[in-house]
């Protein structure tokens, strides 16, 4: 099958996803679904398509580079979950237990069928990830929760040793906004804002899915 096909079909998967996320976020943001709580971005006439089609393109973008292939299935359900936290945090500001919960032992058992002999990077990976974010957590409580730990897991579960990637990727992505809100309103102002980092790191295990490997491969390498 063509790459154009798989990510055409991939996509359309994707928008299913999207679709279907969209009635599931109350249920696992644990929150009722007044309208005063709602994010901006996030009412009633806008989180529909957001979801559909940010769904869409990574499932197309995720079907474009791993192709027709078994690897190509945890990589969906990967994508997924990332659109699931992604919505939940943008909306409730929290990384949901569950779905984490869910997603971590998924991970593990998706990339250990496809690749017994990684269990040791996959589980290390797991492990590295969660005490990293872990770490960060306890010594600069305001700036993370436990979630994004968690959610950290669940990255080194699908990821493996691109997890590094992701949290790297994801960390820079959420600084660029975190400045201009302090270019705005400086330090003191600043402070006061708070901004979901579980977009950003679903954002960075994208990346890390679609090119962590190739960009850790070709790390080592130049340094060789």
């Amino acid at each position: 099958m063509s790459p154009a096909l798989v990510a055409a079909l991939a996509a359309l998967l994707g928008a299913a996803v999207g679709a279907a996320w969209r009635p599931l976020v109350p249920v696992f943001g644990h929150r009722s679904d007044d309208a005063d709580e709602q994010p901006r971005w996030t009412d009633r006439a806008t989180a529909l398509p957001v979801l559909v089609v940010g769904s869409s393109l990574a499932f197309a973008a995720t079907g474009l580079v791993l192709g027709w292939q078994l690897a190509l299935a945890p990589g969906l359900v990967f994508c997924a979950l990332l659109v699931g936290v992604a919505a939940i945090d943008l909306r409730y500001r929290i990384v949901p237990n569950r779905l984490v919960a869910i997603g971590t032992p998924l991970g593990l058992v998706l990339q250990l069928s496809l690749a017994p002999e990684r269990w040791l990077e996959l589980v290390l990976a797991t492990l590295a990830a969660f005490l990293l974010l872990f770490a960060v957590a306890v010594f600069s409580p305001g700036g993370m929760g436990m979630g994004d730990v968690k959610l950290a897991a669940m990255l080194g579960a699908f990821l493996g040793r691109a997890v590094s990637v992701a949290l790297m990727s994801g960390l820079l992505l959420a600084a660029v906004p975190s400045i201009l809100v302090l270019a705005r309103l400086g330090v003191k102002g600043g402070r006061k804002e708070t901004l979901p980092l579980g977009p950003f790191l679903a954002l960075g295990g994208l990346l890390a899915l679609l090119f962590g490997h190739s960009l850790l491969d070709w790390y080592w390498s130049a340094r060789a």
